[in-house]
């Protein structure tokens, strides 16, 4: 007959307070990472979304009339990036016990890991490849990060002032996000002010 006690050399084992404490904080962490599993995995979707339409957007500007059937976003690339910014994010909230990260950060992050990752290919059959082939995941990940923070970039004269630098960053260094932070929340903050006036 099982009684669910663990017999030891002819004992009953009765599991003491400290025994049956940390029983319950592994099934209490292990329900916590399911649940963070789930929202993440919503995180993830939304973000592969939106990041698909503004490929779309972006590739139809009138600047890559001449070379936008030279690219193609690679998926696997794309959701790894993803990935990167929803683990960042989500170790962020922790460190600052947010509930959530403001816009201004998955903007930084989002420009951090999609010019690091780069999901924007060049297809094997192009045969002319300019700096703007090469810029393309620059271009993207700056016109993502500022589409998520809903920033009047046609209107925003420091960010026309900074572009430049900011492609260079996104192309040649490794950024920096609590940097790229603090630029898109000054970036906002005077769009704001400028949409108030």
């Amino acid at each position: 007959m099982d009684t669910g006690q663990k017999i030891y050399k002819h004992k009953i084992y009765i599991p003491t307070t400290i025994e049956t404490i940390e029983s319950n904080i592994r099934n209490i962490a292990k329900n916590l990472d399911n649940e963070i599993d789930q929202l993440q995995k919503h995180e993830s979707n939304f973000l592969i979304n939106f990041l698909v339409n503004n490929y779309n957007k972006l590739i139809q500007k009138k600047f890559f009339d001449n070379i936008r059937d030279d690219f193609y976003l690679e998926l696997n690339s794309l959701g790894l990036a993803v990935k990167s910014l929803i683990d960042d994010i989500y170790r962020y909230t922790i460190y600052s016990s947010s509930e959530k990260a403001e816009d201004v950060k998955y903007g930084a992050y989002l420009i951090k890991w999609i010019s690091r990752i780069k999901p924007i290919q060049i297809k094997h059959t192009t045969t002319n490849i300019t700096k703007h082939h090469l810029a393309i995941n620059s271009y993207f990940a700056i016109f993502t990060g500022i589409a998520i923070i809903k920033l009047n970039n046609s209107e925003n004269e420091n960010l026309k002032k900074i572009l430049p630098e900011l492609r260079y960053a996104t192309i040649y260094r490794d950024i920096n996000p609590k940097d790229l932070t603090l630029l898109l929340r000054t970036l906002k903050n005077q769009d704001k002010q400028k949409t108030n006036k």
